[in-house]
């Protein structure tokens, strides 16, 4: 499927993906030692940007329709759109909050044997929303599928992932290669999916995963079904 196809998906890959995740595999990233009272990024990646027409090869890709994969593709995604960690100081608003999950986080650190660390991470940009505004306000903006960023950084490992995308969790489960990207355990979302959690796991499980858990809250805070890699 060509790189136009995953477009709407990208948006939420792009923009509303959250993974937490501590990624065991990041070729030709730097790590620097991190605590919250340092400044420095954890990690950073090289870029190039001496390509002023970037946004004009950018627009020939989508009219080509190229795959995710496309060298070009990703070479424009990890110069031009990722964004490095930041180097200023936390501003945390409960900095004495060790984890904001509702139970996620505990549950998976027992089970990777290994306790998850909330760092600073690349950034793919983001949609500010005035929340003032009526009516039918739409942005057209430059998505991309996960896998297109994860290649762009070099990673096909990813120890934890959490997908919460507001009821499209299934359209990006389904753009994920998981024959050329391993992931551990994920966190997915259903309270919102169509037909709700059987589609999802039904779809998860055939590629290889367990059904571990549900996780609710009686808030609706949580409505997750956690799986590990077989």
């Amino acid at each position: 499927m060509g790189f136009f196809n995953y477009y709407k998906l990208g948006t939420f890959s792009a923009l509303c993906l959250i993974f937490f995740g501590i990624t065991s595999q990041l070729q030709q990233v730097l790590f620097v030692t991190d605590t919250r009272a340092e400044t420095k990024a954890t990690m950073f990646i090289d870029q190039i940007t001496n390509n002023d027409n970037y946004l004009d090869e950018m627009d020939s890709l989508n009219k080509q329709k190229v795959d995710m994969d496309d060298p070009r593709l990703i070479r424009l995604i990890r110069n031009y759109w990722i964004e490095n960690p930041s180097d200023q100081p936390y501003n945390l608003k409960q900095p004495h909050v060790m984890d904001p999950s509702i139970g996620q986080a505990a549950f998976v650190d027992n089970r990777l044997n290994f306790k998850l660390q909330f760092k600073k991470s690349f950034n793919v940009g983001k949609i500010v929303q005035n929340q003032n505004l009526t009516g039918n306000n739409i942005v057209d903006v430059q998505c991309f599928p996960l896998y297109s960023i994860l290649k762009a950084l070099s990673v096909t490992h990813v120890d934890f992932f959490s997908l919460d995308v507001e009821g499209n969790e299934l359209q990006v489960l389904e753009t994920i290669p998981f024959d050329k990207l391993y992931i551990d355990i994920m966190t997915v979302e259903i309270a919102h999916v169509p037909g709700g959690q059987t589609p999802v796991k039904t779809f998860v499980e055939n590629k290889g995963y367990s059904s571990l858990i549900k996780m609710s809250h009686f808030r609706g805070l949580a409505n997750d079904i956690i799986f590990r890699k077989n």
